[in-house]
Protein backbone atom coordinates (compact mmCIF):
# COMPACT_ATOMS: atom_id res chain seq x y z
CA UNK A 1 0.00 0.00 0.00
CA UNK A 2 1.48 3.19 -1.08
CA UNK A 3 1.34 6.73 1.06
CA UNK A 4 -0.31 9.72 -0.21
CA UNK A 5 0.37 13.21 1.04
CA UNK A 6 -1.96 15.64 0.46
CA UNK A 7 -1.56 19.09 1.27
CA UNK A 8 -4.44 22.07 -0.10
CA UNK A 9 -4.38 25.46 1.05
CA UNK A 10 -5.62 28.91 -0.42
CA UNK A 11 -1.77 29.42 -1.51
CA UNK A 12 -2.75 33.45 -2.35
CA UNK A 13 -0.12 33.74 -2.16
CA UNK A 14 2.46 30.83 -1.62
CA UNK A 15 5.10 31.96 1.17
CA UNK A 16 7.80 30.44 3.01
CA UNK A 17 6.11 28.81 5.74
CA UNK A 18 3.79 26.69 3.44
CA UNK A 19 7.52 25.74 1.87
CA UNK A 20 8.78 24.92 5.56
CA UNK A 21 5.88 22.90 6.34
CA UNK A 22 5.88 20.44 3.46
CA UNK A 23 9.60 20.22 4.04
CA UNK A 24 8.98 19.25 8.39
CA UNK A 25 6.39 16.77 6.88
CA UNK A 26 8.75 15.03 4.02
CA UNK A 27 10.93 14.22 7.08
CA UNK A 28 8.41 12.58 9.34
CA UNK A 29 7.44 9.93 6.43
CA UNK A 30 8.43 8.83 3.10
CA UNK A 31 5.67 9.22 0.97
CA UNK A 32 5.03 7.93 -2.86
CA UNK A 33 2.93 11.21 -3.89
CA UNK A 34 2.68 14.65 -3.02
CA UNK A 35 -0.64 16.21 -3.68
CA UNK A 36 -0.39 19.97 -3.76
CA UNK A 37 -4.01 21.01 -3.98
CA UNK A 38 -4.72 24.95 -4.33
CA UNK A 39 -8.69 25.40 -3.18
CA UNK A 40 -11.14 27.27 -6.01
CA UNK A 41 -13.53 29.01 -2.61
CA UNK A 42 -12.74 28.23 0.86
CA UNK A 43 -15.47 27.74 2.90
CA UNK A 44 -14.35 29.96 5.51
CA UNK A 45 -13.95 32.66 3.15
CA UNK A 46 -16.78 34.21 1.17
CA UNK A 47 -15.03 35.61 -2.20
CA UNK A 48 -12.36 33.41 -4.35
CA UNK A 49 -8.91 33.88 -3.84
CA UNK A 50 -6.87 37.41 -5.31
CA UNK A 51 -4.59 34.95 -7.41
CA UNK A 52 -5.95 32.93 -9.95
CA UNK A 53 -5.62 28.80 -9.77
CA UNK A 54 -3.72 29.05 -12.64
CA UNK A 55 -1.28 31.79 -11.48
CA UNK A 56 -1.15 29.96 -7.81
CA UNK A 57 -0.62 26.32 -9.37
CA UNK A 58 2.22 27.77 -11.47
CA UNK A 59 3.97 29.42 -8.73
CA UNK A 60 3.80 26.40 -6.62
CA UNK A 61 5.15 24.35 -9.32
CA UNK A 62 8.24 27.00 -9.03
CA UNK A 63 8.80 26.95 -5.45
CA UNK A 64 8.36 23.40 -4.83
CA UNK A 65 9.87 21.48 -8.69
CA UNK A 66 12.90 19.77 -6.22
CA UNK A 67 10.02 17.85 -4.22
CA UNK A 68 10.22 14.42 -5.60
CA UNK A 69 6.82 12.86 -6.93
CA UNK A 70 5.08 16.07 -6.04
CA UNK A 71 1.89 16.91 -8.43
CA UNK A 72 -0.40 19.83 -8.36
CA UNK A 73 -4.37 18.92 -8.46
CA UNK A 74 -6.86 21.14 -9.68
CA UNK A 75 -9.35 18.43 -8.32
CA UNK A 76 -11.11 21.20 -6.06
CA UNK A 77 -10.65 23.94 -8.94
CA UNK A 78 -12.98 21.32 -11.11
CA UNK A 79 -15.53 20.49 -8.86
CA UNK A 80 -16.14 24.66 -8.70
CA UNK A 81 -17.98 26.12 -5.25
CA UNK A 82 -16.43 26.27 -2.03
CA UNK A 83 -13.69 23.51 -1.15
CA UNK A 84 -14.50 21.39 1.39
CA UNK A 85 -11.80 19.08 2.14
CA UNK A 86 -14.02 15.77 3.06
CA UNK A 87 -15.25 16.11 -0.30
CA UNK A 88 -12.10 16.33 -1.92
CA UNK A 89 -11.21 13.14 0.44
CA UNK A 90 -14.05 11.23 -0.83
CA UNK A 91 -12.74 11.73 -4.36
CA UNK A 92 -9.14 10.80 -3.79
CA UNK A 93 -10.11 8.02 -1.48
CA UNK A 94 -11.88 6.55 -4.80
CA UNK A 95 -9.37 7.42 -6.80
CA UNK A 96 -6.50 5.91 -4.79
CA UNK A 97 -8.30 3.06 -3.26
CA UNK A 98 -5.21 1.37 -1.95
CA UNK A 99 -3.56 4.51 -1.02
CA UNK A 100 -3.07 5.66 2.51
CA UNK A 101 -4.16 9.01 2.90
CA UNK A 102 -2.19 11.59 5.12
CA UNK A 103 -3.69 15.26 5.54
CA UNK A 104 -0.92 17.89 6.05
CA UNK A 105 -2.46 20.72 7.95
CA UNK A 106 -0.65 23.97 9.88
CA UNK A 107 -1.03 24.44 13.82
CA UNK A 108 -3.74 26.91 13.44
CA UNK A 109 -6.47 24.51 11.20
CA UNK A 110 -5.45 21.44 13.86
CA UNK A 111 -6.97 23.40 16.74
CA UNK A 112 -10.34 24.19 15.35
CA UNK A 113 -10.08 20.93 13.19
CA UNK A 114 -13.79 20.22 15.10
CA UNK A 115 -15.44 23.07 13.52
CA UNK A 116 -14.29 21.49 9.86
CA UNK A 117 -17.19 20.02 7.46
CA UNK A 118 -17.73 16.32 8.26
CA UNK A 119 -14.38 16.23 10.41
CA UNK A 120 -14.89 12.88 11.93
CA UNK A 121 -15.20 11.20 8.63
CA UNK A 122 -11.90 13.08 8.27
CA UNK A 123 -10.76 11.67 11.00
CA UNK A 124 -11.22 7.98 9.91
CA UNK A 125 -9.84 8.02 6.56
CA UNK A 126 -6.81 9.93 6.78
CA UNK A 127 -3.53 10.26 8.96
CA UNK A 128 -3.30 14.14 10.06
CA UNK A 129 0.28 15.61 10.14
CA UNK A 130 0.56 18.72 11.78
CA UNK A 131 3.30 21.32 11.79
CA UNK A 132 3.11 24.28 13.81
CA UNK A 133 2.74 27.98 12.60
CA UNK A 134 3.35 29.72 15.86
CA UNK A 135 6.26 29.31 18.28
CA UNK A 136 5.74 27.71 21.62
CA UNK A 137 2.43 26.38 20.61
CA UNK A 138 3.89 22.77 20.73
CA UNK A 139 3.12 21.96 24.17
CA UNK A 140 -1.08 23.18 22.89
CA UNK A 141 -0.68 20.42 20.10
CA UNK A 142 0.25 17.78 22.14
CA UNK A 143 -2.50 18.26 24.48
CA UNK A 144 -5.19 18.68 21.86
CA UNK A 145 -3.90 15.30 20.13
CA UNK A 146 -4.54 13.16 22.77
CA UNK A 147 -8.05 15.31 23.48
CA UNK A 148 -8.94 14.16 19.68
CA UNK A 149 -7.43 10.86 20.40
CA UNK A 150 -9.53 10.15 23.85
CA UNK A 151 -12.96 11.47 22.26
CA UNK A 152 -13.22 9.78 18.23
CA UNK A 153 -12.29 7.16 16.46
CA UNK A 154 -8.68 8.21 14.27
CA UNK A 155 -6.81 6.74 11.42
CA UNK A 156 -3.75 8.49 13.38
CA UNK A 157 -1.88 11.79 14.18
CA UNK A 158 1.35 13.06 13.66
CA UNK A 159 2.69 16.23 15.10
CA UNK A 160 5.87 17.20 13.10
CA UNK A 161 9.21 17.98 15.74
CA UNK A 162 9.48 21.38 14.31
CA UNK A 163 10.15 25.12 14.41
CA UNK A 164 7.33 27.31 13.51
CA UNK A 165 7.82 29.86 10.60
CA UNK A 166 5.12 32.90 11.47
CA UNK A 167 4.18 33.58 8.06
CA UNK A 168 0.56 33.82 6.60
CA UNK A 169 -0.85 34.89 3.26
CA UNK A 170 -3.53 37.26 4.56
CA UNK A 171 -0.49 39.36 6.40
CA UNK A 172 1.24 39.36 3.04
CA UNK A 173 -1.99 40.22 0.85
CA UNK A 174 -2.94 43.24 3.69
CA UNK A 175 0.73 44.56 3.29
CA UNK A 176 0.66 48.52 2.09
CA UNK A 177 -2.92 48.87 3.73
CA UNK A 178 -4.07 46.38 1.28
CA UNK A 179 -2.47 47.63 -1.39
CA UNK A 180 -0.98 44.08 -1.91
CA UNK A 181 -3.90 42.31 -2.56
CA UNK A 182 -5.18 45.01 -5.23
CA UNK A 183 -1.67 43.98 -6.71
CA UNK A 184 -2.81 40.23 -6.38
CA UNK A 185 -5.91 41.02 -7.98
CA UNK A 186 -4.45 43.01 -10.79
CA UNK A 187 -1.81 40.28 -11.46
CA UNK A 188 -4.51 37.78 -11.80
CA UNK A 189 -6.25 40.11 -14.23
CA UNK A 190 -3.94 41.52 -16.40
CA UNK A 191 -0.84 39.40 -16.73
CA UNK A 192 -0.60 35.63 -18.05
CA UNK A 193 0.33 33.25 -16.20
CA UNK A 194 4.38 33.31 -17.01
CA UNK A 195 4.18 36.67 -15.77
CA UNK A 196 2.48 36.52 -12.54
CA UNK A 197 5.28 33.03 -11.80
CA UNK A 198 7.76 35.75 -12.16
CA UNK A 199 5.83 38.70 -10.20
CA UNK A 200 6.00 36.37 -7.35
CA UNK A 201 9.41 35.40 -7.52
CA UNK A 202 10.77 39.01 -7.68
CA UNK A 203 8.52 39.79 -5.05
CA UNK A 204 9.79 37.30 -2.54
CA UNK A 205 13.81 37.64 -3.78
CA UNK A 206 13.39 41.30 -3.38
CA UNK A 207 11.84 40.82 0.56
CA UNK A 208 14.84 38.11 0.57
CA UNK A 209 17.39 40.51 -0.28
CA UNK A 210 15.92 43.62 1.69
CA UNK A 211 15.61 41.82 4.96
CA UNK A 212 19.73 40.83 3.88
CA UNK A 213 20.94 44.30 3.17
CA UNK A 214 18.93 46.29 5.87
CA UNK A 215 15.78 47.66 4.00
CA UNK A 216 12.28 47.96 4.40
CA UNK A 217 10.78 44.67 3.48
CA UNK A 218 7.36 45.16 3.44
CA UNK A 219 8.48 48.14 0.49
CA UNK A 220 10.54 45.53 -1.10
CA UNK A 221 7.77 43.07 -1.64
CA UNK A 222 5.40 45.45 -2.88
CA UNK A 223 7.96 47.15 -5.35
CA UNK A 224 8.01 43.35 -6.64
CA UNK A 225 4.42 42.88 -6.99
CA UNK A 226 3.65 45.72 -8.52
CA UNK A 227 6.90 46.04 -11.10
CA UNK A 228 5.29 44.44 -14.19
CA UNK A 229 1.65 45.74 -13.52
CA UNK A 230 1.41 47.10 -17.47
CA UNK A 231 4.05 44.44 -18.93
CA UNK A 232 1.56 42.21 -20.42
CA UNK A 233 -0.29 45.90 -22.17
CA UNK A 234 0.57 46.52 -25.71
CA UNK A 235 3.37 48.77 -27.24
CA UNK A 236 0.41 50.55 -28.28
CA UNK A 237 -0.91 50.84 -25.03
CA UNK A 238 2.02 52.07 -23.45
CA UNK A 239 2.12 54.82 -26.03
CA UNK A 240 -1.55 55.69 -25.53
CA UNK A 241 -1.59 55.32 -22.11
CA UNK A 242 2.01 57.97 -21.71
CA UNK A 243 0.13 60.15 -23.89
CA UNK A 244 -2.95 60.17 -22.06
CA UNK A 245 -1.06 61.02 -18.88
CA UNK A 246 0.85 63.88 -20.45
CA UNK A 247 4.47 61.60 -20.63
CA UNK A 248 7.09 63.12 -22.82
CA UNK A 249 8.72 60.38 -24.25
CA UNK A 250 12.21 60.51 -25.43
CA UNK A 251 13.92 59.27 -28.13
CA UNK A 252 15.96 57.05 -26.54
CA UNK A 253 12.51 55.47 -24.84
CA UNK A 254 10.90 54.97 -28.01
CA UNK A 255 14.12 53.38 -29.12
CA UNK A 256 13.74 51.01 -25.96
CA UNK A 257 10.07 49.53 -26.00
CA UNK A 258 10.76 47.12 -23.84
CA UNK A 259 11.95 49.55 -21.18
CA UNK A 260 8.36 51.65 -21.55
CA UNK A 261 6.44 49.72 -18.85
CA UNK A 262 8.88 50.76 -16.27
CA UNK A 263 7.54 54.29 -17.36
CA UNK A 264 3.79 53.22 -17.43
CA UNK A 265 4.24 50.65 -14.66
CA UNK A 266 4.83 53.36 -11.73
CA UNK A 267 2.00 55.72 -12.90
CA UNK A 268 -0.16 53.00 -13.44
CA UNK A 269 0.64 51.49 -9.75
CA UNK A 270 0.00 55.18 -8.52
CA UNK A 271 -2.93 56.68 -10.45
CA UNK A 272 -4.68 52.90 -10.48
CA UNK A 273 -3.60 50.93 -7.63
CA UNK A 274 -3.01 53.57 -5.14
CA UNK A 275 0.76 53.39 -4.72
CA UNK A 276 2.03 56.62 -3.07
CA UNK A 277 5.54 55.78 -1.41
CA UNK A 278 7.89 57.89 -3.68
CA UNK A 279 10.68 54.80 -3.08
CA UNK A 280 8.52 52.18 -4.39
CA UNK A 281 7.43 54.14 -7.34
CA UNK A 282 11.15 55.07 -8.12
CA UNK A 283 12.23 51.45 -7.71
CA UNK A 284 9.41 50.84 -10.62
CA UNK A 285 10.28 53.40 -12.79
CA UNK A 286 14.17 52.04 -13.23
CA UNK A 287 13.55 48.59 -12.96
CA UNK A 288 15.25 47.89 -16.61
CA UNK A 289 17.48 49.90 -17.06
CA UNK A 290 18.52 51.27 -13.86
CA UNK A 291 19.34 54.94 -13.35
CA UNK A 292 22.06 56.92 -11.67
CA UNK A 293 22.64 56.89 -7.95
CA UNK A 294 19.90 54.24 -7.63
CA UNK A 295 18.82 53.89 -3.73
CA UNK A 296 19.15 50.64 -2.19
CA UNK A 297 15.65 49.90 -2.72
CA UNK A 298 15.70 51.14 -6.74
CA UNK A 299 19.06 48.11 -7.02
CA UNK A 300 17.01 45.46 -4.99
CA UNK A 301 14.79 45.70 -7.55
CA UNK A 302 16.35 45.90 -10.67
CA UNK A 303 18.53 43.33 -9.04
CA UNK A 304 15.71 41.03 -7.97
CA UNK A 305 14.40 41.28 -11.29
CA UNK A 306 17.03 39.72 -13.40
CA UNK A 307 18.37 37.26 -10.63
CA UNK A 308 15.27 35.86 -9.08
CA UNK A 309 15.24 32.23 -8.75
CA UNK A 310 13.52 30.95 -11.73
CA UNK A 311 16.09 33.15 -14.07
CA UNK A 312 18.17 30.47 -15.67
CA UNK A 313 20.53 32.53 -18.51
CA UNK A 314 23.70 31.49 -18.64
CA UNK A 315 25.86 33.76 -16.55
CA UNK A 316 22.98 34.04 -13.43
CA UNK A 317 24.50 32.28 -10.27
CA UNK A 318 27.19 33.84 -10.75
CA UNK A 319 25.51 37.21 -10.89
CA UNK A 320 23.07 36.09 -8.33
CA UNK A 321 26.18 34.75 -5.61
CA UNK A 322 27.93 37.93 -6.15
CA UNK A 323 25.03 40.45 -5.73
CA UNK A 324 23.87 38.33 -2.28
CA UNK A 325 27.48 38.59 -0.93
CA UNK A 326 27.77 42.36 -2.35
CA UNK A 327 24.75 44.22 -3.31
CA UNK A 328 26.31 46.94 -4.78
CA UNK A 329 29.22 44.75 -6.60
CA UNK A 330 25.84 42.49 -7.66
CA UNK A 331 24.28 45.32 -9.20
CA UNK A 332 27.27 46.85 -10.98
CA UNK A 333 28.13 42.97 -12.79
CA UNK A 334 24.87 42.96 -13.88
CA UNK A 335 24.75 46.51 -15.54
CA UNK A 336 27.87 45.51 -17.18
CA UNK A 337 26.22 42.19 -18.27
CA UNK A 338 23.22 43.86 -19.33
CA UNK A 339 25.48 46.56 -21.55
CA UNK A 340 27.20 43.66 -23.17
CA UNK A 341 23.78 41.50 -24.13
CA UNK A 342 22.43 44.99 -25.42
CA UNK A 343 25.62 45.30 -27.98
CA UNK A 344 26.00 42.00 -28.70
CA UNK A 345 22.63 41.77 -30.22
CA UNK A 346 23.44 45.82 -31.56
CA UNK A 347 20.37 46.64 -29.98
CA UNK A 348 20.16 50.46 -28.68
CA UNK A 349 21.35 51.15 -25.23
CA UNK A 350 19.39 53.04 -23.02
CA UNK A 351 21.22 55.99 -21.54
CA UNK A 352 20.15 55.40 -18.06
CA UNK A 353 21.90 52.24 -18.15
CA UNK A 354 25.58 53.57 -18.95
CA UNK A 355 24.79 56.45 -16.13
CA UNK A 356 23.69 54.02 -13.94
CA UNK A 357 26.87 51.69 -14.80
CA UNK A 358 29.34 54.64 -14.27
CA UNK A 359 27.77 56.12 -11.12
CA UNK A 360 27.76 52.78 -9.60
CA UNK A 361 31.04 51.98 -10.54
CA UNK A 362 32.11 55.38 -9.00
CA UNK A 363 31.20 54.49 -5.59
CA UNK A 364 33.04 51.23 -6.20
CA UNK A 365 36.16 53.18 -6.56
CA UNK A 366 35.43 55.79 -4.00
CA UNK A 367 34.67 52.82 -1.40
CA UNK A 368 37.84 50.55 -2.42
Amino acid sequence: MGKTLIFGGTFDPPHKGHRHLLEEALKQETFDRVLLIPSFIPPHKSHRPALSFEARAGILQDWFKDIKNLEISDIEQSRGGQSYTADTISALSEQYPHEELYLLIGSDMFLSFEAWSRFTFLLKQVVLVVGSRKTGDLEQLRAHRERLLSLYECKGIILCNMEAIECASSDLRARGEGLAERALSHISTHLDVARARHTMQVADYARYLAQKFGADEEKAYLSGLLHDCTKCFSHEWQIDYLKEKGISLSDADLASPQILHQISGAIYAKEELGLEDQEILSAIACHTTGKADMSLLDRILFFADSCEPTRNYQAVEGLRKCGEQNLREGVAALLERTIQYINEKNQPLHPQTEEARVSILKELSKNG
